[in-house]
């Protein structure tokens, strides 16, 4: 017998809770297992699985996947509402470039914030 046991009902579904993006300098970072050579830049995706009972949502991470960086592999960019292709692509290159603008504004940000003295 379960302590305080009851019957639930509710929805439950897979949402990318973090994104690493590893950008190790050339000939650097993790080997693969496989080549025994270095991987190279890559993006992981981990995931969790999120269940929505009546009064919370629940969530526990249930997995990961990963990508290599490809500067010419184009991405189809998706509605987030909806999971519909939109019409635009995108390259990995182009989303590299947006990345790298977003840290060093962020970056300069930081450091206007916090002038050295």
């Amino acid at each position: 017998m379960n302590y305080n046991e009851s019957n639930v009902s509710g929805t439950s579904w897979t949402r990318c809770r973090a994104v690493t993006i590893n950008n190790p300098l050339s000939g650097k970072g993790a080997i693969s297992l496989l080549t025994g050579q270095p991987i190279g830049p890559n993006c992981v995706f981990t995931e969790e699985t999120a269940v929505a009972l009546d009064t919370e949502t629940l969530t526990f991470d249930s997995g990961a996947c990963q990508t290599l960086y490809v500067p010419s592999a184009v991405i189809q960019i998706l509605d987030p509402a909806t999971n519909n292709p939109t019409g635009e692509t995108v390259t990995q290159q182009n989303l590299y470039n947006i990345l790298y603008s977003l840290y060093i504004a962020t970056a300069k940000a930081r450091d206007a914030a916090n002038p050295v003295k």
